[in-house]
């Protein structure tokens, strides 16, 4: 049980990096310069539950996942639902898009 809130933490910490930190923030910027394509995926990078899922099943993947976690779709699932309900706990205004 520790591991899986470990687990979801990090995750969390690891999407706020990607999605709203300002280490990632001249990469967005840059991004949503190049037209609609790059515009879409600066709000997918912002959207918590987005990057979630995709860290669940490379986290899955790479065998990083805690061992409640047994199949890269439950730990894609389980990522994206657990950075989503971190964000509005955190107060992120838009964690869903």
């Amino acid at each position: 049980m520790i591991s899986l809130l470990v687990y979801s933490v990090a995750a969390y910490g690891l999407a706020w990096i990607v999605g709203l930190s300002k280490i990632s923030y001249p990469l967005r910027m840059r991004l949503s310069t190049m037209g609609a394509l790059g515009s879409l995926l600066v709000v997918l990078l912002e959207c918590a539950g987005c990057v979630g899922f995709h860290q669940g099943w490379i986290a899955y993947v790479l065998k990083l996942t805690p061992a409640e976690l047994p199949h890269w779709w439950i730990a894609a699932l389980f990522t994206a639902t657990s950075n989503l309900v971190l964000a509005k706990l955190a107060g992120q205004a838009e964690a869903a898009h």
